[in-house]
Parts: C-alpha cells; sequence; structure tokens
C-alpha cells in the first residue's frame, strides 16, 4: 500500500501546482469584490508583472479599465444575489491594451450555514475561438453572396434528396 499524505497536505499542494500552471484565470474574492487569491496566470490580463500576491487586496477597478471592472462587477453582482453561476463572454483586455474575448463564470462560496461569504470564477480566454468564427462566418456569407449571384438556378440537396439550399434564380424559376 502507497504512503498516504494528509489530505490537507496533498490538496494544498496540488492546489498550488494548479494555479501556478493553469491556463485559465482563476480568483477568489470576498463580498466586498477584493481579491483574496489568483492564478498566477491572472497576471497575463493585468500590469503587475511578478506573483500572484501582488492583486491580492485589489479590485478589478485596480487592476483593469473602468468599462471592463464594471462588466465584471454587474456579474459578481449576480453571484452574491443568488445566482449559481453567472456566466457570460465579453470582451475583455490584456496587457499592452490588446482586446480579446473571455468565458467568465462565476460562482459562489458558502460557509457552513450556507451564506455566500464570497466567489470564486474561472475564465478561459477564448479569442482564437472568436476569431475562427467570425471568419467562418465572412466566408459564409461570401460564398452565400456568390452562390446567389449566379444566373442559372443552383440547388443542393442532402443525402435524403431533400432540398436544403437553392439559390434565387432556382426560386426565381419555379415561382417559390
Amino acid at each position: 500500500q502507497l504512503p498516504r499524505a494528509p489530505f490537507e497536505s496533498a490538496a494544498s499542494t496540488y492546489f498550488a501546482a494548479i494555479m501556478d500552471t493553469t491556463d485559465d484565470y482563476i480568483y477568489f474574492k470576498n463580498c466586498n469584490h477584493v481579491l483574496i487569491g489568483a492564478s498566477q496566470s491572472l497576471l497575463d490580463l493585468c500590469s503587475p508583472t511578478g506573483e500572484w500576491s501582488e492583486l491580492i487586496g485589489k479590485t478589478d477597478y485596480d487592476l483593469f479599465p473602468e468599462e471592463f471592472a464594471d462588466h465584471y462587477y454587474r456579474l459578481e453582482r449576480r453571484v452574491f444575489a443568488g445566482e449559481s453561476v453567472a456566466r457570460e463572454i465579453h470582451q475583455g483586455v490584456g496587457k499592452g491594451g490588446k482586446i480579446g474575448w473571455i468565458d467568465n463564470a462565476k460562482y459562489p462560496i458558502h460557509d457552513g450555514s450556507g451564506r455566500i461569504v464570497g466567489l470564486y470564477g474561472i475564465a478561459r480566454d477564448i479569442s482564437e475561438l472568436m476569431r475562427t468564427k467570425a471568419r467562418l462566418r465572412d466566408e459564409q456569407e461570401h460564398r452565400r453572396a456568390v452562390f446567389d449571384t449566379v444566373a442559372s438556378p443552383i440547388f443542393v440537396k442532402d443525402s435524403e434528396y431533400r432540398i436544403v439550399a437553392a439559390n434565387q434564380a432556382f426560386y426565381d424559376l419555379f415561382a417559390l
């Protein structure tokens, strides 16, 4: 049988490893919206450059432009009002003012009596996904524009021979 470390010691070690190496932005706040813990990666979004401990005691208004801090604050108020999760995809700002997209979820932390004593959040940078979606949407609109400008009737059928797409010339020919 393998030797076992006390749960608290092992959990603390594993938790610290996650907080030091995750790409996600993980943070803990008290009921006053003040940071009490954060992953090292959260520094990628803020101006401090050393250790996550530099973020402790700060609010989003200390770390981000007011527009973004206002958004984060409104999301957190939903958690403190009793929502089990407040989640949104929104624009965010990183170091050097680089704008990107963040999938931001915030969850309440309850004490033993069920009272909300804080929150934790997990945010993920989905900027590349959003850029890819926008590029695909643009390509689809371009193909659709070309498809609709062809003078000959064109239609597409699926594997069950149902018409799933047709251009305007097709609709005009058959008066549909």
